[in-house]
C-alpha cells in the first residue's frame, strides 16, 4: 500500500468520503491529479479538488451516502468527447466530483471506463489518513490523457510507467482488449512506452467495444 502527500484539506475530505463510501457495495476509485500524486507522477500544481470514478449503476448509492454534502443532483452529461453522470459535493471547502459511467470518444477510439472490472482489478491500493482507498491504474490515466490531447499529462505518465513497465502493462493490455482503439491510437500508446504489440502478445485491433 502506498501513500501520498495530499494537501491537508483534500486528505481530510477524501477520508470523510472514504469513511462513508467504503460501505457501499460498488467499488470507487480516485483519479485525476490526486490519483497521479499517489502514483508519484510529477504534476505542475497541487490538486485543488477530488475526482472520484464509479460505474453508472452505483451513482445513486454513492450520492445517497454523501447527500449531506451534495451541491447538486446526479445529472447526465454528454459532449462530443465525453459521456458520464456527474454530481458534486463540498466537504470542508473542497469540491469533490463524482463521475459515473465515464466514456471517452475520439475518432478511432471508444473507451468505456469499467470500474468494477478492469479498473478495480488493477487499481493501486493506497492510504488516506489510515483508511484504505483504491486509485485508478496509471494505464487508465495514460489512455485518458492521450485521448483528450494532454501531452503535459500523458508524457509524464508514460515516463513514470516506463520506470516499472511490467507492473503497468497488464492494465493497459486489458484496456486495449476491452475497448476500441484503432491501430493509430494503439501505436501511439505503445510508442509512448517504448513497447510493441508483438512483444506484449496483444491481440489485433479490439472489437469488443462498439458504438
Amino acid at each position: 500500500m502506498t501513500s501520498a502527500h495530499l494537501p491537508p484539506a483534500l486528505a481530510e475530505a477524501l477520508r470523510e468520503a472514504a469513511g462513508r463510501w467504503n460501505d457501499v457495495p460498488s467499488p470507487w476509485l480516485v483519479g485525476g491529479s490526486c490519483g497521479l500524486l499517489y502514483h508519484a507522477v510529477p504534476i505542475a500544481a497541487a490538486p485543488r479538488d477530488l475526482d472520484i470514478y464509479v460505474d453508472a449503476e452505483g451513482a445513486s448509492a454513492f450520492h445517497a451516502a454523501l447527500a449531506e454534502y451534495a451541491t447538486d443532483e446526479p445529472q447526465y452529461s454528454e459532449t462530443e468527447r465525453y459521456r458520464s453522470v456527474l454530481s458534486h459535493y463540498a466537504i470542508g471547502g473542497v469540491t469533490l466530483e463524482l463521475v459515473a459511467g465515464f466514456e471517452v470518444r475520439e475518432p478511432g477510439a471508444l473507451y468505456r471506463v469499467d470500474i468494477a472490472g478492469a479498473m478495480r482489478t488493477h487499481a493501486l491500493r493506497a492510504d488516506v489518513l489510515g483508511l484504505s482507498i483504491g486509485v485508478m491504474p496509471l494505464a487508465h490515466e495514460l489512455a485518458f490523457n492521450l485521448l483528450r490531447h494532454r501531452p503535459d499529462r500523458f508524457e509524464r505518465i508514460a515516463a513514470t510507467m516506463r520506470g516499472a513497465l511490467p507492473e503497468h502493462m497488464p492494465a493497459l493490455v486489458r484496456i486495449l482488449a476491452d475497448n476500441r482503439f484503432d491501430g493509430a491510437w494503439r501505436s501511439r500508446l505503445l510508442g509512448l512506452l517504448g513497447a510493441s504489440e508483438e512483444a506484449l502478445g496483444l491481440p489485433g485491433e479490439a472489437t469488443v467495444c462498439r458504438e
